[in-house]
């Protein structure tokens, strides 16, 4: 964005050739031409959505959760199946139940 500004000062003010413009900014005279003509910011646009996120469904869920307003809270603490949790902040650990994952 700087060069273009630079580039049309030149032309504009200074009123040098696009040729020159190009000569001293090592640029095409293509693109000086397309740097003159063309005065707004460039803007990107998407071609298609951006992906939903994975959480994007569960989101209403875990805000139901956060402020309280469902009686069962998250399924054992949102770890795995027997797991609890132990302590609070960076001294927080997760205790699992002897036995294979899920098994009861």
């Amino acid at each position: 964005m700087e060069q273009k500004e630079i580039i049309r000062r030149e032309y504009f003010i200074h009123r040098k050739s696009m040729r020159q413009i190009a000569r001293e900014r090592h640029h095409s005279r293509k693109t000086i031409q397309k740097a003159i003509y063309d005065p707004g910011a460039p803007v990107y646009t998407r071609s298609k959505p951006a992906p939903q996120r994975t959480i994007g469904p569960l989101r209403e869920i875990i805000r139901r959760w956060l402020h309280g307003e469902t009686s069962s809270g998250p399924p054992n603490n949102g770890i795995l199946p027997g797991a609890s949790i132990r302590g609070s902040g960076k001294s927080t650990a997760i205790k699992a139940r002897s036995g294979r994952c899920g098994e009861k």
